[in-house]
């Protein structure tokens, strides 16, 4: 792959470790050469599952409730994936979650805090029989039209605009937090 110093022998190594450099070289790359397509974070952030998190997807599907989730990931968030800053509040009845941009590169930081939604949005969906579902979603940054209606596609509602930078800001119905998962540990 050109910049990264990684053979196509070495992307088929299930233990190879890629810097953070490294992934932002391949993401210019992959940019690049898929030319104008409006959901493309989308479809590489969908492309996540718990595995691709090793120990801390793990730790994820033994969270017993979607609060265990978010205080695991809040707790370990330097295992994942993630270049986004998170933040989550608790406001009354909504849970706000809150992906920051200001410490990404100009030039994929748009690509990266979707990618790092809709991966959030994947492992959700593995963890919860039908996903949580968002209960309103605002994209900043003035993406296009386009992007606006694939994602909202994506995510079964339609997304609004903010003007928080190129972050994202999603909103959880917070009743959901304290329900069973499936296959969470269960406390004693």
């Amino acid at each position: 792959m050109q910049g990264i110093a990684l053979s196509p022998a070495d992307l088929a190594t299930p233990d190879l470790l890629v810097t953070p450099d490294q992934e932002l070289t391949a993401i210019r790359n992959l940019r690049a050469a898929a030319g104008d397509r409006p959901a493309l974070a989308a479809e590489v952030g969908a492309t996540y599952r718990l595995t691709t998190f090793g120990i801390f997807g793990y730790a994820l599907l033994s969270s017993p409730t979607l609060r265990d989730v978010i205080a695991v990931t809040l707790r370990f968030i330097d295992l994942s994936y993630i270049f986004s800053t998170i933040g989550v509040e608790s406001t009354g009845d909504r849970i706000v979650v809150r992906l920051e941009d200001t410490a990404l590169p100009d030039d994929v930081r748009e690509f990266l805090v979707d990618r790092d939604l809709f991966a959030i949005h994947s492992v959700l969906g593995e963890l919860v029989p039908g996903g949580v579902p968002f209960t309103d979603i605002s994209f900043g940054g003035g993406r296009s039209s386009g992007t606006l209606t694939a994602y909202g596609d994506r995510l079964g509602l339609v997304p609004s605009e903010s003007d928080h930078g190129t972050g994202v800001t999603m909103v959880l119905d917070a009743a959901r937090l304290d329900e069973p998962l499936p296959q969470g540990a269960r406390r004693r």
